[in-house]
């Protein structure tokens, strides 16, 4: 009885073994690598200022490039990722901010034109976390994200003049920081978009070759990121490369899937006329 029970155990051991080993062969890796994005209306800062109280300032991009980026992010990790499973939180930094008023601001009478970007003491402290989940396996899924931004606004003066300076920080966040839950993403670059190509662990490229297979790139769809409280707002959509049509903003989550079989459809029926011809 003892030894059919042992038996019993350890054909259970070698089931269970064998199905994490499955699991951890049907897991992703996502490339560490950066993002280049631009910004789109909807984007704010309510800055206090001494005398005035709040004054909302509705920003733009002010293109930095490469072609109408104006915002870098770095994702500093490789992410392990199972398909309809398990995700997983990496570092992410914050390197590059390039922001303008859309309009003259009027302060105090004066109307400025106010650009943002880091605060160049603070450089190392642009930091937070991003976490990954994949939907299905090879085509992308939702990220949640969190980080503080450090920045110098500087209030130029329409006419001339004398402006000022504003050193400030606020946290962004996109979704419920930690879930996973949040903006979209797919492994798969359109046309139109900046493409940075390079090796496998390239931390500038979001193009990565050589990668073994399960090695996936990062691409995201369309990002909201606001402070808590509701003190400002980024909205960011990947950066246009200039040198093709801009597609147009490409849908929230919930039409995510919708738009990857749109580009399935499409690369589809490209293969489908090529070989035709």
């Amino acid at each position: 009885m003892r030894s059919l029970f042992r038996r019993g155990i350890h054909f259970l051991l070698i089931a269970l073994a064998a199905f994490v080993l499955s699991i951890q062969a049907s897991a992703d890796t996502v490339n560490l690598g950066t993002d280049y994005l631009q910004t789109l209306p909807g984007t704010f800062f309510n800055f206090t200022l001494p005398g005035l109280g709040t004054v909302p300032v509705p920003f733009m991009g002010n293109p930095i490039g490469p072609g109408n980026t104006d915002t870098i992010v770095e994702r500093l990790a490789n992410a392990t990722v199972t398909p309809g499973g398990s995700g997983d939180t990496i570092p992410i930094k914050l390197v590059a901010l390039s922001l303008q008023s859309t309009s003259p601001v009027d302060v105090g009478g004066t109307f400025f034109n106010v650009f943002v970007t880091l605060d160049p003491t603070k450089l190392s402290k642009n930091t937070g976390f991003m976490t990954i989940l994949e939907n299905a396996p090879g085509t992308g899924g939702t990220f949640s994200s969190i980080f503080t931004v450090f920045f110098q606004a500087k209030f130029v003066p329409v006419g001339g003049g004398t402006g000022f300076s504003v050193f400030s920080s606020l946290v962004l966040q996109n979704g419920v920081p930690g879930s996973g839950v949040g903006a979209a993403w797919i492994s798969t670059f359109p046309p139109g978009f900046v493409q940075v190509t390079g090796p496998c662990g390239d931390q500038d490229a979001n193009v990565h070759t050589g990668c073994p297979a399960g090695h996936l790139d990062f691409f995201p769809i369309l990002i909201k990121e606001k402070h808590p409280s509701g003190a400002g707002r980024h909205v960011v959509r990947p950066a246009c490369s200039l040198t093709e049509p801009c597609p147009p903003i490409v849908p929230e989550p919930a039409t995510l899937t919708l738009f990857a079989t749109g580009m399935g459809m499409t690369g589809l029926l490209g293969l489908r006329r090529r070989r035709r011809n």
